[in-house]
């Protein structure tokens, strides 16, 4: 008989966990402000019946936006039918009738161009801000009668 060799090799690893691990415990601050939801109230615009030919028609609408005054916010003005300083209204024919439309009252600069881009800093104010816009309409001798609309769309968020 072949004597048999066996050998035996015996692997051993060991891991070993030290307490001395620098470990670190850091701590997240979590903050929020709440600000009040921006309110935005309008009436519409209303010029009643005008003659074909009549110059200077005008007709205002008050406009308010509530905000939290220690905030800016930004007031876009848009309107599908809009123009170099105000709208056209527009018939079932599709004519066109051109209206011009700028600010009044409190707001500090008059006749500001209100279609062209953002409006920003509207800081203070009590956290209220009440503006009229004041269209005006001339109209030709040629102006095809008939009920004339628009919109006017002011899209107001926090800046």
């Amino acid at each position: 008989m072949k004597n048999k060799v066996l050998i035996l090799t015996i692997l051993s690893s060991s891991i070993s966990f030290s307490k001395d691990i620098n470990t670190s415990n850091p701590d997240m601050n979590i903050t929020a402000t709440i600000i009040k939801p921006l309110v935005v109230n309008s009436s519409d615009m209303d010029f009643g019946t005008i003659v074909a030919g009549s110059k200077k028609n005008t007709a205002s609408a008050p406009l308010t936006i509530s905000y939290d005054s220690s905030e800016r916010i930004v007031i876009t003005v848009d309107s599908q039918t809009k123009t170099s300083n105000g709208i056209n209204l527009v018939n079932k024919d599709g004519d066109l009738l051109p209206v011009k439309l700028s600010s009044i009252g409190e707001y500090p600069v008059p006749n500001i161009h209100w279609f062209g881009g953002e409006h920003t800093s509207f800081v203070g104010h009590n956290g209220k801000l009440n503006l009229k816009f004041q269209g005006t309409i001339d109209t030709n001798l040629n102006q095809k009668s008939g009920l004339y609309s628009g919109n006017v769309t002011f899209k107001v968020r926090y800046n």
